[in-house]
């Protein structure tokens, strides 16, 4: 249900509600107001209210936005948004502002009033005055814009992802949840005590904005999905079994921009390769074959979203050429696709695949296996930013590359050794 009403000539009445967002336990929270007047500065005195039933959470304005230009937005963001440094918000209130469950926003004692019947809570999408959902861009009064990022292994939706261990000796299974390198909370989930079961992969399969475990049966070819909540199991059950072993889970990752994380195969004898999107334990009509690449040598060694358009994308590398790949995705439909530098020397493994400058983009992580050295392709599609560089060489090779994660929010990945 849509009210919106715009009346009186103050200032305040030149805003309007433009886009509304939340994460899942509400921490990190956002709205946007637009205008298409100029003066558009004057604010002061006013108020946005959210409301729900009996009750009200109110913003009061006490300072104006810092003088008249051409910006057309201004940001009132919690506490929670302003800590990831993507996007500095012009009024910040305190977490839990909105209500995810429907509520209604009033700005400027009834010069605008949007009534919503839900938000969208998976992390990436946000609702516009008229309900219709898109990812989130988040804009302030200078101008910047940004995009709060999904968090592949936030297994509680805080956004800050977390630490899935595995004891491959007892089947014991124990999550740390993570603020930077502190251990906030943690806990032990469900033992698994048959070790054909392995942990195939991680990622938000019902777009609630927490993390997941897709588990496969290496002896009968069985997949399982547990829908987390913090170390709870919220959900579950078995998804379509795939008793060949020569399909392998080659990568998780949202390739339909749906918010839901879907499931990349691919097999070892005949290259095949198949995606299977996913609604919570559903697998969509969508599901289908992508091209084949019969040469083993090429293998996918990473998914994410490289070209910022909210969809997952195949990083490929070729075991015997060094020659590297990607095909710019949307479902099974290759949309673009190109090389991406040849690095010859086989020494250098991709690492992983994260956003580590907070553009919206996954970028590359390379390690060698001989000398230690690490390096990051900063990525925009398929080409390679001029800020690409070296970090810290980590010669002891005991030391692997174990994990990417965005363990303090920022927005920018992180790196987990072990």
């Amino acid at each position: 249900m849509l009210l919106a009403i715009g009346c009186g000539a103050h200032a305040s009445s030149l805003w309007q509600i433009n886009e509304i967002y939340s994460n899942a336990d509400g921490s990190v929270q956002f709205i946007e107001l637009i205008t298409a007047s100029s003066g558009q500065q004057f604010v002061t005195g006013q108020a946005m209210t959210s409301s729900q039933g009996a009750t009200t959470y109110t913003l009061n304005v006490t300072t104006d936005l810092p003088g008249d230009s051409a910006n057309k937005t201004f940001l009132i963001g919690t506490q929670g948004f302003a800590a990831l440094n993507i996007v500095a918000p012009d009024y910040v209130v305190p977490n839990g502002f909105l209500f995810t469950g429907g509520g209604t926003l009033n700005w400027g004692g009834g010069t605008d009033i949007v009534s919503y019947a839900s938000l969208p809570t998976d992390g990436k999408l946000s609702i516009d005055r008229a309900g219709a959902t898109a990812i989130n861009s988040p804009t302030n009064f200078a101008g910047v814009t940004g995009t709060i990022r999904k968090m592949r292994f936030d297994f509680d939706g805080d956004g800050k992802d977390d630490i899935l261990w595995r004891n491959p000796a007892t089947g014991q299974n124990y999550i740390y949840f993570m603020n930077g390198t502190a251990v906030r909370t943690e806990g032990f989930l469900r033992t698994v005590a048959d070790l054909n079961w392995t942990i195939a992969g991680v990622g938000d399969f019902d777009g609630n904005g927490k993390a997941d475990i897709l588990w496969r049966n290496t002896s009968t070819g069985q997949n399982y999905i547990y829908l987390m909540n913090g170390t709870a199991i919220a959900g579950e059950g078995f998804i379509r079994t795939v008793a060949d072993q020569s399909w392998q889970v080659a990568g998780i990752g949202d390739f339909d921009g749906d918010g839901e994380d879907d499931i990349l195969w691919r097999n070892s004898t005949t290259g095949e390769n198949y995606v299977y999107p996913m609604n919570g334990l559903s697998i969509k009509p969508a599901e289908g074959y992508l091209r084949t690449v019969a040469d083993q040598n090429w293998q996918v060694v990473g998914s994410g979203d490289f070209d910022g358009d909210g969809k997952a994308d195949i990083l490929w590398r070729n075991s015997a050429t060094g020659e590297n790949y990607i095909y710019l995705m949307n479902v099974t439909a290759i949309v673009t696709e190109g090389y991406l530098r040849r690095v010859a020397d086989l020494n250098w493994k991709v690492g992983g695949v994260a956003d580590f400058d907070g553009d919206g983009k996954a970028d590359i992580l390379w390690r060698n296996s001989s000398t230690g050295e690490n390096y990051l392709y900063p990525m925009n599609g398929t080409t390679i930013l001029g800020t690409e560089g070296y970090l810290r060489t980590v010669a002891d090779l005991n030391w692997r590359v174990a994990a990417l994660g965005d363990y303090n929010g920022d927005g920018k990945a992180d790196i987990l050794w072990r």
